[in-house]
């Protein structure tokens, strides 16, 4: 009775956990099929039908409150308020206008809101850690069918897939002192050497770096001695040392982009990226203070280098982004409330004491995920990084309010 009770208690956080990793869920059984070399063809209205069923459960769950319920149609109205003036600034929006309403409004403005609601961390990352089981399933079915895939052997979606169910690894590896977790992790960061997307890389140090910065409070000195050693030989000497770890894993990951790059000495080539960069900053230069509206800077990039698709021009830096699409001045704001919204998440955390633990869990993996994948591979609006970021920010500051009481 007591069980049951516990799984009602949690059906939430199960949803919310599920909401995350959907992206994951769908990609697995699409590559199942592909294993008997059968074609899935429905994956974008079976992924489309769970997000409205999780997402209408658990908004009328939550947001039965009237104040909750209005702040929210708010948020909801401006947001399209300002794709509406991109779409006027710059009718070519209209191609990619309804794609990106949709992915802003199921994985960032949705993500944002429902984690939010969170009541209890721990209970939240609990409901989570099956995730772990099925990233690792995923990667041996990566392994197996990534051959068949158009971008053979290169998938930066089974990196971003893989994001959050590897900090969270690490994190009950170490936070949690289940040791096996850091195995796990080890198993699936490998498999993105091989096959994914550099950014995990990132992420990882950032995640590692975030789980010393806390731990280090508690004398982890053998911890702090291998950071360190780590840190001055990086330091000093990081492109022998890349190449020659590069060079050595290639033996084993023969086809893999991502040690190929670092045994070049290549791994912070941006791979094309400063080509995007390049033409938002000279129009920032022309105009800095123009605002052009969400996506714009989409058309203005496909159109300088003859591509007609627009939706993956963006120009993989949310500063750059921002500034464009916002202005100088508006941009400026943008960025400082989001500063003060995250210092005080963390200020909140910190009060806590020892019941701020899996806060701090959590904000150093969602923080790690949206530095490593807005700074260089994906677009604010688009991002669950970026809704999982401002979520768990608010999250963190209603349970200080919580606390403080």
């Amino acid at each position: 009775m007591v069980i049951r009770y516990k799984k009602l208690e949690n059906k939430y956080e199960n949803k919310l956990a599920l909401y995350i990793n959907l992206m994951m869920i769908i990609d697995i059984i699409r590559r199942c099929f592909n294993l008997f070399d059968l074609t899935f063809v429905y994956d974008t209205e079976v992924q489309a039908i769970l997000y409205i069923y999780l997402f209408t459960s658990m908004f009328i769950r939550k947001y039965q409150d009237s104040k909750k319920l209005l702040n929210v149609i708010i948020a909801g109205l401006l947001s399209v308020g300002l794709f509406l003036y991109g779409l006027i600034m710059e009718p070519q929006v209209s191609s990619i206008f309804v794609i990106s309403l949709l992915n802003y409004f199921t994985l960032v403005f949705g993500t944002c809101i429902l984690v939010k609601e969170i009541k209890n961390t721990k209970v939240f990352i609990d409901c989570s850690t099956k995730y772990i089981y099925f990233c690792l399933l995923y990667s041996v079915v990566v392994i197996l069918t990534q051959s068949k895939q158009v971008f053979s052997p290169y998938s930066m979606t089974f990196s971003f897939n893989c994001f959050f169910p590897l900090g969270l690894s690490l994190i009950l590896g170490f936070f949690g002192k289940k040791r096996i977790n850091i195995a796990y992790a080890i198993i699936i960061l490998a498999v993105n050497m091989a096959i994914g997307s550099r950014s995990i890389v990132i992420y990882t140090v950032m995640i590692v770096g975030g789980i010393y910065l806390y731990l280090s409070r508690n004398k982890y000195y053998v911890l702090k001695l291998i950071l360190g050693i780590f840190t001055i030989y990086f330091v000093f000497d990081y492109k022998k040392i890349t190449s020659w770890v590069g060079t050595y894993l290639l033996q084993f990951f023969p086809t893999s982009r991502t040690i190929e790059l670092l045994s070049n000495g290549k791994i912070f080539v941006l791979s094309g990226r400063e080509v995007y960069f390049d033409i938002i900053e000279k129009s920032l230069k022309n105009n800095p203070f123009a605002i052009h509206g969400l996506l714009t800077d989409r058309i203005i990039i496909g159109n300088s280098i003859g591509h007609t698709t627009y939706i993956t021009e963006y120009p993989h830096n949310i500063f750059l982004e921002v500034f464009y699409q916002h202005g100088i001045i508006l941009g400026l704001l943008f960025f400082i409330v989001l500063l003060l919204i995250v210092v005080k998440s963390i200020i909140v955390a910190i009060k806590q004491r020892d019941g701020g633990k899996w806060d701090i869990a959590l904000f150093i993996i969602v923080v790690s995920f949206a530095v490593s994948q807005l700074l260089v591979s994906n677009s604010y609006i688009i991002s669950i990084s970026f809704g999982l970021l401002i979520g768990t920010s608010l999250c963190l500051i209603n349970h200080g309010k919580e606390w403080s009481f």
